[in-house]
């Protein structure tokens, strides 16, 4: 995971915003804003800077940090993006590695954007809870997930 995610956004409330995005205790933390006045638009106040969505802006770069190696010999790093095409194969093929892989990426993003992480697989997979909670396990005993540090405390 990179050690800094700047994400810019243009033109939010009215503002050019900034925010410097790190991983902080296995999630992710906002660590810096820069709030901007746009040409004509309203000057920076309080109020202003109160409008801005840091911990949106936070989770939005959650979504965008984690990537993997796409080609063999050289590395290119993507995005992952799950299709619904994809996501019936992945279901409908059961725990293979390729199915526990995913389980372990959405289980990590759910962690760094601060969500349950074993709900999440359920919801993304459509699961039942019993189903994502295996396959987790299974993805855990795979090597794709750390052991989980204690009851409730999620091993990325």
């Amino acid at each position: 995971m990179p050690r800094l995610v700047t994400v810019r956004v243009e033109d939010c409330n009215g503002y050019d915003v900034e925010v410097d995005v790190a991983p902080q205790d296995g999630r992710l933390a906002a660590v810096a804003a820069r709030v901007s006045q746009r040409s004509g638009g309203p000057a920076v106040t309080g109020e202003g800077l109160r409008s801005v969505p840091v911990a949106a802006l936070t989770k939005h770069a959650a979504r965008h940090v984690l990537t993997y190696q796409e080609k063999v010999g050289y590395t290119e790093m993507s995005l992952r993006v799950l299709t619904p095409a994809m996501l019936e194969d992945i279901r409908d093929a059961g725990p293979t590695r390729k199915t526990l892989e995913w389980v372990a990426y959405l289980y990590r993003v759910a962690v760094l954007m601060g969500e349950p992480p074993t709900r999440t697989v359920e919801t993304t997979l459509q699961l039942p809870r019993s189903t994502a909670g295996r396959w987790v396990s299974l993805a855990r005993q795979e090597g794709h997930l750390r052991p989980a540090e204690g009851p409730g405390k999620a091993g990325v």
